[in-house]
């Protein structure tokens, strides 16, 4: 591969005028990566290439498209990536996740925080 070419990556799920976020986590999911790109922990080009790689995988081990998961896809390869780049072990993103699948946020639908900024705000 040409080191000027970036690896494909296949569509995000949904078609024209349906909505790239089906859950809240995902639009999470999405602006993590952004976030973390954009504080310098890794390149855009590295996160293709992971994202990519990851989404083969997936692929191959369903033996089928596994668009219904791109964003556990999506998860998965941030949580090589983070760990690959020494941001993060293992263990403390395992602990978390089983911090919150134990104790999960209550779903009183009051807002306990502020939304997630994908993008900068145009004022």
């Amino acid at each position: 591969m040409n080191p000027n070419e970036l690896p494909s990556v296949p569509p995000l799920p949904g078609g024209i005028g349906e909505p790239v976020f089906n859950e809240p986590w995902e639009a999470s999911a999405f602006a993590i990566a952004v976030s973390l790109n954009q504080a310098g922990l890794f390149t855009w080009n590295e996160w293709v290439e992971c994202l990519s790689n990851e989404i083969k995988e997936a692929e191959a081990a369903h033996h089928e498209s596994d668009e219904g998961h791109y964003y556990h896809t999506w998860f998965a390869a941030l949580e090589k990536l983070i760990v690959a780049k020494k941001v993060l072990d293992k263990k403390s993103i395992d602990s978390k996740q089983h911090y919150f699948r134990e104790n999960p946020v209550p779903h009183d639908h009051d807002a306990k925080r502020e939304p997630v900024a994908i993008a900068p705000r145009v004022v």
